[in-house]
Order: structure tokens, then sequence, then C-alpha cells
């Protein structure tokens, strides 16, 4: 039984592991005999999106009357001796064309892909990546898109060997120019898919896709694009999971674009960039000459690296700091200073650490464990830091109320601020530390709605000091606002509830957000699974 409180059009998608019909008020609205199925598992997710596919799952257009409907589903079994399966899944959402009320929205730019990556802002302008493979700039006044520029491997491609084989002009060229003229996000799949055949089918070597098979499940949350750009204020950096790294004036004249040969691909990492070097990571570190993109130097000791490379000032020198915490010299890849804990081939955690001045913030193993790490005596080939404090939290945090064990990850960095440490875990959790005596002041369980499945993380975006308040987001759609201190103070809790068109029954909220919102101390942008936000009171 539907409840509809004015009625009206609404839009239902449906899997079916075999035949199904529908009824809605009596009158039959669905009928397939066939199987429908075109997701299946949320794990499919990945699939699509790395190989371009678009296999839409089936949809039926209903009008509810206002009040109470009737919907009645049969399904039927595909009729073969033990196989018993009455696989649905069906999904009712209000049509793609349904009004908004909003409020504080300044504006709101469709971008042509997802990304967790989040943008950056360089004066006027805005900078945000796209999968597969784009970086986009938009005034960050209007929200208009100024110019855009693709990142993988045909671009990479050195001149002389895309005209030493003319099947390239004859066979990709034509379709690269439609995709760059197309906005149907359909057609978009589709002449990608296209472009990708006739690459592969020219050069297997070069341009097929050999991911590892960790990243390739996940590819429908992390994707190429989850490295964030960098900029140095006349040129902006790009990475890409594909391991292609580009350079461009802030026109988006490109100055260069290289490909670091990779075996396999996995996770990428935002970028550092330090002293002239491009310092990027996938399997290994490499450092790039900033200005021409030539290879400098290979760092294979470093052999694992998730979210994001630092890049900072340790006792008066220029250096990179990886997330398991290792110090790198720029300027020849040296390894000055490696924790015990980054030699472990285990997991020991996704977020990268946070560094004020001469102090090194590093969390381990989820929101359980910080250490704070003092460099300003550092010197020299041997970094070897003082250690302030290695503070762990109450055991009780990692058990449920049954007693199981549970790994309390987090994909965000620590919020540090006026000696207090403050962390999310992907389950909604927040944690206050004080940092001079390592004991916790709080934690609490907030008041988010964040989807989790295998390719959905619930609270992912690190917290964020925005105009002295902690803004905390999770994929939904919802910001809690709180107040900074020793007790818990909620100040607001927002919600951008944007419904998108789906063609899987899967829920049609907008993922937002995977990065946490920037400010330019008037305006906040937001970066969410379709729309870039600017979000002001004016």
């Amino acid at each position: 039984y539907l409840y509809s409180p004015r009625g009206g059009k609404a839009r239902g998608v449906v899997d079916h592991g075999h035949g199904l019909k529908a009824w809605l008020n009596g009158r039959q609205v669905y009928r397939s005999p066939d199987r429908g199925t075109a997701l299946g598992s949320y794990v499919a997710i990945s699939t699509h999106e790395l190989k371009h596919l678009d296999q839409p799952s089936p949809r039926l257009d209903i009008e509810l009357r206002p009040g109470w409907n009737r919907l009645l589903l049969k399904l039927s079994t595909s009729n073969k001796e033990d196989f018993t399966d009455l696989r649905c899944c069906l999904r009712i959402s209000d049509p793609p064309d349904v009004p908004y009320e909003t409020k504080n929205i300044l504006w709101m730019t469709k971008l042509p892909g997802r990304s967790t990556s989040t943008p950056i802002l360089v004066g006027d302008r805005l900078f945000v990546m796209a999968e597969p493979d784009e970086l986009l700039c938009l005034d960050k006044n209007t929200g208009r898109i100024l110019w855009s520029a693709a990142i993988n491997y045909y671009e990479a491609l050195p001149a002389d060997e895309r005209k030493s084989n003319p099947a390239y002009a004859e066979r990709v060229d034509p379709l690269v120019a439609k995709l760059k003229e197309s906005t149907s996000a359909k057609d978009r799949v589709n002449l990608r898919a296209e472009i990708q055949k006739q690459l592969v089918e020219i050069d297997r070597a070069k341009f097929a896709l050999a991911a590892d098979g960790h990243f390739e499940a996940h590819f429908g949350i992390v994707g190429f694009t989850m490295p964030t750009p960098v900029c140095d204020g006349r040129h902006v950096y790009v990475w890409s999971g594909m391991g292609v790294a580009a350079s461009y004036d802030l026109d988006g004249r490109r100055r260069w674009i290289t490909r670091v040969a990779q075996s396999e691909l996995t996770y990428g990492s935002s970028p550092a960039l330090v002293d002239g070097v491009l310092v990027v990571f996938l399997n290994g570190l490499f450092g790039l000459d900033a200005a021409t993109g030539k290879l400098l130097w290979e760092q294979h000791r470093v052999q694992r690296n998730v979210g994001a490379l630092l890049g900072a000032t340790l006792a008066g020198q220029n250096v990179v700091v990886c997330q398991r915490g290792e110090v790198v010299r720029p300027s020849d890849g040296k390894l000055l200073f490696r924790p015990r804990e980054a030699t472990s081939s285990g997991d020991t955690g996704w977020s990268p650490p946070v560094i004020l001045g001469n102090t090194v913030y590093q969390p381990r193993y989820g929101v359980t464990s910080l250490s704070v790490l003092d460099f300003s005596e550092a010197e020299g080939d041997r970094f070897e830091p003082k250690v302030i404090s290695e503070i762990g939290l109450p055991g009780e945090v990692s058990r449920l109320a049954d007693g199981k064990w549970i790994d309390r990850w987090t994909a965000g960095s620590p919020l540090v601020w006026q000696g207090i440490a403050y962390e999310t875990d992907i389950y909604h959790w927040l944690y206050a530390v004080d940092l001079a005596s390592g004991k916790m002041l709080y934690r609490r369980e907030l008041e988010l709605e964040g989807l989790m499945h295998y390719n959905s993380v619930p609270v992912a975006a690190s917290p964020a000091l925005i105009g002295g308040h902690v803004f905390v987001c999770d994929n939904q759609g919802t910001t809690l606002v709180l107040e900074p201190g020793r007790e818990f103070k909620l100040v607001a809790r927002n919600r951008i509830a944007t419904q998108l068109e789906r063609t899987w029954p899967i829920p049609a909220q907008e993922t937002l957000a995977y990065a946490p919102p920037i400010t330019d101390g008037k305006r906040l942008y937001l970066r969410g699974e379709a729309y870039l936000y600017c979000i002001a009171d004016e």
C-alpha cells in the first residue's frame, strides 16, 4: 500500500529475477515474462561504469491517487526444477521534473560525471574533476563552466605516434569530437564505450585497462578522478588514477601531459606540488618536473598510499608526507623518515595525516589511534621526529552493544582545532579527543542518514572548520553544523535533497557529499554526485 499526500505522477524502476506483472489500483501497469535484471547488486555499479555500459532496468510510469494506493506484484520463477528464486527490487520516486523548494542555494551546476575529489578555489575560478577523465573550470560567481579538458591515455599519446598510425584520425578522432559536443548522458556513455573499443583494437597494449580486482570492484565509489587537483596560482596540475598527469594554465591551455607506466591500476592519491616537483602515487611514488612533466625519479619503497600526498615544510625543509607517514624529499625522492607501521602489508587505514607547523597528526586504524609527531628538530637525511603522544581510544569504542568487534574505519582526516581532534567514522559517530591528555572528551552518534553498500560509504568527508563551526557531511545530502568545544553542541542540521533520475532501482537521493565543503569566506561550495552547489545567504 502506497500513500501519496497529493497524488500525481511517479516513476518505478525495477529489477526482477524472472517474470513480473504489476497492478496499480486494479489496473495492470507492467508486464514482462522475461528476466529484467540490469544491476543485480551494488558491486555491478563498478562494472557498468568501468566498462561504459548502458543497461537500464525496466521502468514503469504510474499515476497515484491522493491518499492510499494499492500496488500488487506477481512474480514468477524460471519454471525449472529447484529454481524457485522470486527476486524483485522496486524503487518508486518522483519523476525527474519534480519542482524543489530551495533556500540559500545561489547556483547549482550540472557536471558531466561524479567524482569523490574536492574542488579547489583559485581566485574567481573553481576547478573540479568529473569521471572518468575530465578537469572542469567554473566561474565561482555564476557556476558557468568556462572550459574542460580530458586527461586520459589517448590525450597523453605523443603526437608522432598518433600521426604514424592513420587509424587514430580515421576511427577515434571523430568519436572524440562527438563526445566533446554531446550533452546527453546516454550518448556520452555509448561514445566512451566505442572510443575505448576502437583504441583497444588499434593497440591493446597501450589502451587496455588493467585494474587490480579490489580497485575494479570498488570503482563505483573511487573512480579515476579521486585525486584532487593542485595549483600554484598560475597553473593547475592534475593526476588521474589512470596514471596520467597534466598541467594547464588557468585559461585551459595545456602545458604538458604525460603517462606514467603502470603494470596494474589501483587506488590513486591526490598529488603534492613541492619545489617545482609534482609528486604522484600509483603503486609507488613518482616525481615529475612541474614545468615539463618529465619523470625525475621513482621511489618504490613507498608501496601503499590512500587518499592524498601532502606537501609541507618541516624543520625548514620542504618535504612530501605520505598517507602512512613516510617523509620524502621532493628533489630526488629520498625517503627521509618511515614509521614502523608504514612497513605493514596489512590495511592500517585510509585517512591522510594533518600537518600544522612542524607537528604531524597521523591517524591509524580508523579513528582508534592517533600519533602526534614533532619534526621541529629533524635535520639532514635522518628525519626522526619526537613522539609527543600516542593516543588510543578506549576499547569500548571498537565494541558493539552485544560485545562484537567493529572496525571504526574512516576515510576522513582529523580536524585539529584549539587542542582538540575531531574525527568521524564511517558509521556516523563523532569523536572528540583532548590532545594534551589523550583522553576522549566525548563520542556521539550523529543524526545522519548515510547510505552504505559495497560502493558507498555513509560518512567519508573530513570534518571541516568553517566560520568557527565544525561541518560534518554524510553521503545523502545532510550536513551538521556543530559548535567546537569539549562538549557536543549541535547548531544546525541542513539537507540538500536532490533526487536524480536513476536507471537502476537504487535510492534516488543524490550522493552528497564525499568531499567537505570549501569556502571563499562568503560562500560555501559543495561537490555532489551530479551537481556543484554554491550556498550563500545573499
